[in-house]
């Protein structure tokens, strides 16, 4: 192997120079990215308790009303429906809207004897628009 001229060392150690401080760089960015997911994790965490919690309090006003009244023949039917208040889901909101409005006209359940709970903004449009 020929002997390497000093410039060309040179060059090669500019080189991994540049290359290092690259990879710093590359560190550095992958740092902030895990702690973005971080904070995701730990809001989601937050939205699962607030939900939970606001379904704790929906399911034991309507159990205690529910308790109380006779029992009927009459079908009654609730749907919960989860959609998302963001968008990039693709059409997530859409297919789920159109299998719960499949789901309730195959029911047999009259429209007046059906309560649907949206949670997500977008959702909760699409089932208002179908009635």
């Amino acid at each position: 192997m020929p002997m390497q001229t000093t410039e060309s060392l040179k060059r090669r150690m500019k080189s991994a120079g540049d290359l290092l401080s690259v990879v710093k760089t590359m560190k550095a960015l992958a740092a902030v990215s895990i702690r973005q997911y971080q904070r995701a994790v730990d809001s989601l965490r937050d939205y699962n308790r607030t939900v939970e919690m606001g379904l704790q309090i929906v399911l034991k006003e309507k159990m205690g009303t529910t308790m109380r009244q006779k029992h009927t023949k009459m079908k009654r039917l609730g749907v919960i429906v989860f959609g998302s208040d963001q968008g990039l889901c693709g059409q997530l909101n859409e297919q789920i809207s159109v299998f719960m409005l499949d789901y309730l006209k195959k029911s047999g359940v009259k429209k007046e004897n059906r309560k649907v709970l949206s949670v997500g903004a977008r959702v909760a449009d699409y089932v208002e628009d179908a009635g």
